[in-house]
């Protein structure tokens, strides 16, 4: 009987703990899906707003009209008024439901054993650089997000302005915003040329470029080493992705890398991909991935490379040798960027034809440094990316020769599938002199087209046109974009500061970035803002959501959207800066 009823006791108090922690799931579930719906990201409509701009402006008028000045009086009890411009009032609290479920995150689930980043936290829990390079590279970064920042609400405010019912007060706000933002971007630009000027006298830039070009060949002559590998030593790749370009490549790229790691030589067959056929193929525009010259390899056994492009399969492309990860992460801005950057290079090394083309677009176009260059693109990539205007890619373009100071041409590189942006371009910025592969943009603009050796000709001259000017705008979310950029690495030692992104930052498509370490407090203003504690860590809601969250910004502002590791539920924005990234170390070394 007692054991009967200590057992019905000891039911009742499970069956209420259950019913608690449900009860507390679902209540949590409303409020991420609102704030994740609110950030884009929900599973409904994503957000979508399907009034008429004309009933958005009479409920913006209706707004203003019931909050006038004269009629609302400032709260007196305030000594600062309507805004808390300083900063002086609270930031509201951790909601109850988030600090209830943040209790249950285990710490054992935060951050795996094989993760690597460039500072520990010392006993005290403060947080402290290991080296003096990694502090100088997200002191630049924290000043290139915070213009980032600010130059994107200031377009923000702007747009806001606009619809304000009197001209007058329209007029006096927008020169207002016009100057302070003005005045922004030249503090911005002497922070910035104060930190090179600072890396350059204390030898810091210096020791960085000297070890990562060190590094550079030391990776190459390990590609090079496996892809002369005899043939029992070799594993095959078949290329058939029937998307775009960027796809099919970063396919390669994901089988060279596994090889790599396997320790074994890679042979490419890229005779059923759709851009080529018997007529054209790879070596008509690529070296071969593999040394062909050493031996042919024949009826070598499927690997299943490259296989489906998911987090699950393509995890381990985020492994790095041990004695890769500690260098890059002390002397290098975007890691990966560099590594995939490494193997990018190997893969497109240009046929002599290519070479040959190349050379003659160069001398045809007046293509020549310093040059800044924009990839717009406006079909196909308005269903996968928000559109973008040119004057957004000029920004930064008008930017750049504005660092420079001398009073030299302005040349801007244009690729694009869109033969009118360049137009537009030309009749907007009469200051600049814009130069485009015309007849490429024709092709690509023709999506039905894009499969046949003249367009594939031109995307490939237009790729390696990008990835030689100084400065590269365009968006990551395009794997196209990422591809230059890739290639920008393998050209230079550190290509972090010559790309703009108007999106989100690099990453690998439809593989998660490994989690970052939290190394400030946050405490949000918004409701859609993550509370952060120092130590945590934070990773992508999914493998899919980079991809997402650029259909639905408008302008990269420094915040990217993020969940607490170990939790399915405590999601939402964070800024980066409050975060450091981290590596994934495999164990393995370079040299085997």
């Amino acid at each position: 009987m007692v054991v009967a009823k200590y057992r019905r006791k000891f039911n009742l108090q499970k069956i209420a703990y259950v019913v608690i922690i449900a009860f507390l799931s679902i209540l949590y579930w409303v409020y991420t899906k609102h704030t994740l719906d609110s950030l884009g990201i929900g599973g409904s409509d994503g957000g979508r707003d399907d009034r008429s701009e004309s009933q958005l402006d009479q409920e913006f008028d209706q707004y203003v009209a019931s909050r006038d000045i004269e009629t609302s009086p400032m709260p007196t009890e305030s000594p600062i008024g309507r805004l808390d411009i300083y900063g002086f009032g609270k930031r509201p609290p951790k909601p109850p439901v988030w600090k209830t479920l943040e209790t249950m995150v285990k710490p054992a689930e935060a951050f795996e054993d094989s993760l690597m980043s460039s500072g520990y936290f010392e006993p005290s829990g403060r947080f402290q650089f290991a080296n003096l390079e990694p502090l100088a590279n997200h002191i630049d970064q924290t000043i290139k997000d915070h213009q980032r920042f600010l130059s994107s609400n200031f377009v923000r405010l702007g747009n806001l302005v606009k619809r304000f019912p009197e001209i007058r007060e329209r007029q006096l706000i927008e020169k207002k915003l016009v100057l302070v933002s003005s005045y922004s971007r030249e503090f911005s630009r002497i922070l910035r040329k104060e930190m090179k000027d600072f890396l350059y006298r204390t030898n810091l830039a210096q020791k960085s470029r000297a070890a990562i070009y060190k590094l550079k060949l030391r990776v190459q002559e390990a590609i090079e080493r496996r892809q002369k590998y005899p043939c029992s030593r070799a594993i095959k790749c078949e290329l058939t992705n029937k998307d775009g370009f960027a796809a099919g490549v970063h396919d390669v790229l994901w089988c060279v890398i596994r090889a790599f790691q396997a320790d074994k030589r890679l042979v490419l067959n890229a005779s059923s991909w759709h851009y080529l056929n018997d007529n054209f193929t790879w070596s008509d525009v690529f070296r071969d991935v593999d040394d062909a010259a050493n031996s042919t390899c024949h009826n070598l056994p499927s690997s299943g490379l490259p296989g489906p492009n998911e987090d699950g399969v393509r995890k381990s492309i985020h492994s790095l040798p041990a004695d890769i990860a500690e260098p890059l992460l002390r002397h290098h801005q975007d890691p990966y960027a560099w590594w995939f950057g490494q193997f990018m290079g190997h893969i497109m090394r240009p046929s002599e034809l290519t070479e040959e083309l190349l050379k003659q677009a160069k001398q045809s176009l007046g293509f020549k440094s310093p040059i800044v260059g924009l990839h717009i693109r406006r079909t196909d990539k308005l269903f996968e990316a928000a559109y973008r205007e040119v004057e957004d890619y000029m920004e930064h373009a008008e930017e750049f020769y504005a660092e420079l100071g001398a009073d030299i041409p302005k040349r801007v590189f244009v690729a694009t599938d869109e033969p009118r942006v360049l137009d537009e371009l030309r009749e907007n910025f009469p200051e600049f002199v814009f130069i485009s592969n015309t007849k490429s943009a024709e092709l690509a603009n023709d999506v039905d087209k894009r499969d046949s050796a003249e367009s594939f000709q031109g995307l490939i001259l237009d790729l390696f046109l990008l990835s030689q000017t100084d400065k590269l705008v365009c968006t990551l979310s395009s794997g196209v974009c990422r591809v230059v950029y890739e290639l920008m690495q393998a050209r230079r030692t550190d290509a972090s500061d010559h790309v703009v992104s108007l999106d989100v930052p690099y990453f690998y498509a439809y593989v998660a970035d490994p989690p970052r370490k939290t190394i400030y407090k946050h405490q949000p203003v918004e409701r859609k803002g993550m509370n952060l504690n120092v130590g945590n860590c934070v990773a992508k809601i999914s493998s899919q959501s980079v991809v997402e969250e650029s259909k639905k910004i408008d302008r990269y502002d420094g915040f990217s959207l993020g969940i607490l590791c170990g939790s399915s539920l405590l999601a939402g924005s964070y800024p980066a800066f409050k975060t450091l990234p981290t590596v994934r170390v495999n164990g393995t070394r370079l040299s085997i």
